[in-house]
């Protein structure tokens, strides 16, 4: 299904310029310090707990099997056992990393959305190329409902990367 570009892109135009003008601003600044967690932290840390899980199913699956009688080749049955415990180690190590990302304060993300540019006056002389690296950093998701003809979006404004996004020029 092919929907219009420039249909879409107004509407969540539309969105950046009212969450960043000043009336608005206060309440996006609550919203971004409030999210639990940034959406892709979140993904990566279900994707860590899932790996994590997977290798004790594995890993007591191996168990299991060096228990039984005639469960199968010692030797291959502990090297596979390594392995998935390294595995195992390595996500916990990389789940144990998002765990200690400090929040940032008030004061620092103010300061950040101090830098974007004037994004009225930017996005539409944009790239497709650079609104898509802006709205994707929001961890943007559209579903379209053909028989209601309804478009519904959902933007992560916690992982939309303020500092990080140049559209144009600026940071």
């Amino acid at each position: 299904m092919y929907l219009r570009q420039d249909k879409i892109l107004a509407g969540l135009d539309a969105w950046m310029n009212q969450a960043l003008a000043p009336p608005a601003l206060d309440a996006t600044v609550q919203d971004l310090l409030t999210a639990p967690e940034q959406g892709r932290d979140r993904a990566k840390r279900e994707r860590l707990m899932t790996e994590i899980a997977e290798c004790d199913r594995v890993l007591e699956h191996y168990r299991f099997a060096l228990e039984a009688d005639g469960g199968g080749d010692r030797a291959v049955l502990l090297g596979w056992i390594g392995k998935a415990e390294v595995k195992r180690v390595l996500a916990q190590h990389h789940l144990a990393a998002l765990r200690t990302t400090a929040p940032v304060s008030e004061s620092e993300l103010r300061r950040l959305i101090a830098q974007v540019p004037d994004m009225g006056a930017l996005l539409p002389v944009a790239t497709d190329e650079e609104r898509m690296t802006l709205y994707s950093n929001g961890d943007l998701r559209l579903a379209y409902d053909p028989l209601a003809r309804i478009m519904t979006d959902k933007v992560d404004v916690a992982t939309l990367a303020w500092a990080k996004v140049s559209v144009r020029g600026g940071t």
